[in-house]
Protein backbone atom coordinates (compact mmCIF):
# COMPACT_ATOMS: atom_id res chain seq x y z
CA UNK A 1 0.00 0.00 0.00
CA UNK A 2 0.77 3.47 -0.12
CA UNK A 3 3.05 4.84 3.01
CA UNK A 4 4.05 8.54 4.16
CA UNK A 5 6.15 9.38 6.41
CA UNK A 6 5.83 13.40 7.08
CA UNK A 7 7.81 15.81 9.86
CA UNK A 8 6.93 19.18 10.84
CA UNK A 9 9.29 19.90 13.14
CA UNK A 10 7.22 18.59 16.37
CA UNK A 11 5.45 15.51 14.92
CA UNK A 12 6.54 12.44 13.00
CA UNK A 13 3.83 10.98 11.57
CA UNK A 14 3.00 7.61 9.57
CA UNK A 15 0.27 7.59 7.34
CA UNK A 16 -0.60 3.68 5.74
CA UNK A 17 -3.09 4.01 2.49
CA UNK A 18 -4.06 7.79 3.45
CA UNK A 19 -4.81 6.95 6.97
CA UNK A 20 -2.45 7.79 10.01
CA UNK A 21 -1.14 4.82 11.80
CA UNK A 22 1.69 6.07 13.89
CA UNK A 23 3.12 9.13 15.76
CA UNK A 24 5.39 10.39 18.15
CA UNK A 25 6.99 13.94 19.41
CA UNK A 26 10.33 14.36 18.49
CA UNK A 27 11.91 17.52 18.57
CA UNK A 28 15.08 16.28 16.71
CA UNK A 29 16.09 17.31 13.17
CA UNK A 30 16.12 14.20 10.43
CA UNK A 31 19.45 12.77 9.94
CA UNK A 32 19.49 13.54 6.30
CA UNK A 33 18.75 17.22 7.11
CA UNK A 34 21.99 17.41 5.80
CA UNK A 35 23.34 14.49 4.34
CA UNK A 36 21.80 11.64 1.39
CA UNK A 37 18.30 10.30 1.45
CA UNK A 38 18.33 6.70 1.10
CA UNK A 39 15.05 4.88 0.40
CA UNK A 40 14.71 1.34 1.45
CA UNK A 41 17.05 1.70 5.22
CA UNK A 42 16.41 3.93 7.72
CA UNK A 43 18.85 4.72 10.89
CA UNK A 44 16.19 3.18 14.18
CA UNK A 45 17.77 4.32 17.79
CA UNK A 46 21.39 4.28 15.80
CA UNK A 47 21.24 1.09 13.90
CA UNK A 48 20.80 0.48 10.57
CA UNK A 49 17.21 -1.03 9.52
CA UNK A 50 16.77 -2.15 6.36
CA UNK A 51 13.42 -2.69 4.22
CA UNK A 52 12.43 -6.28 2.93
CA UNK A 53 9.95 -4.72 0.59
CA UNK A 54 9.43 -3.66 -2.77
CA UNK A 55 9.36 0.19 -3.53
CA UNK A 56 7.77 2.03 -6.46
CA UNK A 57 6.59 5.74 -7.26
CA UNK A 58 8.60 7.34 -4.52
CA UNK A 59 7.87 10.80 -3.97
CA UNK A 60 9.72 13.91 -1.95
CA UNK A 61 8.43 16.83 -0.63
CA UNK A 62 9.88 19.89 1.27
CA UNK A 63 6.78 20.45 3.32
CA UNK A 64 4.91 18.03 5.64
CA UNK A 65 1.87 16.92 3.81
CA UNK A 66 -1.58 17.54 5.81
CA UNK A 67 -3.75 14.62 6.59
CA UNK A 68 -6.46 15.62 3.66
CA UNK A 69 -3.40 15.69 1.06
CA UNK A 70 -1.99 12.27 2.42
CA UNK A 71 -5.71 10.79 1.51
CA UNK A 72 -5.95 11.78 -1.70
CA UNK A 73 -2.02 11.54 -2.51
CA UNK A 74 -2.72 12.98 -6.46
CA UNK A 75 -0.29 16.21 -5.84
CA UNK A 76 1.76 16.03 -8.77
CA UNK A 77 3.61 19.26 -8.93
CA UNK A 78 4.82 20.12 -5.66
CA UNK A 79 7.47 17.23 -4.76
CA UNK A 80 10.93 18.28 -5.36
CA UNK A 81 11.98 14.64 -6.30
CA UNK A 82 9.90 11.92 -8.05
CA UNK A 83 10.82 8.34 -8.40
CA UNK A 84 8.69 6.26 -10.79
CA UNK A 85 11.70 3.79 -11.35
CA UNK A 86 10.58 3.19 -14.52
CA UNK A 87 12.76 0.25 -16.93
CA UNK A 88 14.89 -0.14 -13.42
CA UNK A 89 15.91 3.46 -13.27
CA UNK A 90 16.14 5.57 -10.29
CA UNK A 91 16.57 9.12 -12.03
CA UNK A 92 14.47 11.84 -10.90
CA UNK A 93 11.36 12.39 -12.71
CA UNK A 94 10.46 15.75 -11.17
CA UNK A 95 12.64 17.74 -13.36
CA UNK A 96 14.78 18.87 -10.85
CA UNK A 97 18.06 16.62 -11.32
CA UNK A 98 18.22 14.94 -8.50
CA UNK A 99 18.84 11.44 -9.95
CA UNK A 100 19.62 8.51 -7.21
CA UNK A 101 22.10 5.92 -7.23
CA UNK A 102 20.82 1.90 -6.65
CA UNK A 103 22.77 0.16 -4.27
CA UNK A 104 21.90 -3.53 -4.70
CA UNK A 105 18.06 -3.15 -4.75
CA UNK A 106 16.66 -5.34 -7.93
CA UNK A 107 14.31 -3.79 -10.43
CA UNK A 108 10.99 -5.63 -9.68
CA UNK A 109 7.25 -5.79 -10.20
CA UNK A 110 5.62 -2.50 -9.92
CA UNK A 111 2.16 -2.53 -7.88
CA UNK A 112 0.16 -3.34 -11.64
CA UNK A 113 2.65 -6.57 -12.01
CA UNK A 114 4.53 -4.65 -14.33
CA UNK A 115 8.29 -5.75 -14.64
CA UNK A 116 11.10 -3.63 -14.36
CA UNK A 117 8.99 -0.52 -12.38
CA UNK A 118 9.69 -1.21 -9.07
CA UNK A 119 12.58 -2.07 -6.67
CA UNK A 120 12.82 -4.86 -4.55
CA UNK A 121 15.03 -4.59 -1.26
CA UNK A 122 15.75 -7.99 0.78
CA UNK A 123 16.37 -6.63 3.74
CA UNK A 124 20.36 -6.59 3.98
CA UNK A 125 22.49 -3.58 3.11
CA UNK A 126 20.39 -2.46 0.15
CA UNK A 127 18.95 0.89 -0.84
CA UNK A 128 18.69 3.79 -3.56
CA UNK A 129 20.52 6.67 -2.17
CA UNK A 130 19.59 10.62 -3.06
CA UNK A 131 22.54 12.71 -3.17
CA UNK A 132 22.68 15.51 -0.71
CA UNK A 133 21.17 18.71 -2.09
CA UNK A 134 19.98 22.18 -0.84
CA UNK A 135 16.21 21.15 -1.89
CA UNK A 136 16.69 18.08 0.81
CA UNK A 137 18.50 20.26 3.75
CA UNK A 138 15.38 19.97 5.54
CA UNK A 139 15.37 20.98 8.93
CA UNK A 140 12.06 21.34 9.74
CA UNK A 141 9.47 20.39 6.82
CA UNK A 142 9.79 16.73 4.97
CA UNK A 143 7.68 13.86 3.63
CA UNK A 144 8.44 11.13 1.75
CA UNK A 145 5.59 8.99 -0.03
CA UNK A 146 6.21 5.49 -1.77
CA UNK A 147 4.18 2.38 -2.09
CA UNK A 148 5.46 -0.66 -0.78
CA UNK A 149 4.48 -4.11 -0.41
CA UNK A 150 6.14 -6.43 2.34
CA UNK A 151 7.97 -9.07 1.80
CA UNK A 152 7.76 -9.65 5.62
CA UNK A 153 4.93 -8.40 8.19
CA UNK A 154 6.00 -6.00 10.72
CA UNK A 155 9.63 -4.94 9.18
CA UNK A 156 8.90 -0.78 8.62
CA UNK A 157 7.52 -1.02 12.54
CA UNK A 158 9.26 1.65 14.39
Amino acid sequence: GEAVVTWDGQYWKQYLNGQLDYQFESQAAPRFSTAPVELGHHAHCCVPVYFDCRIDEARIYNRPLAAPEVEQLNLKSSFVAHYPFSNGSADDASGNGHHATVSGATPSLDYFGSENQAFGFDGNSQRIVVPASPAFEVRTNITIAAWLKRQQVGVLSP
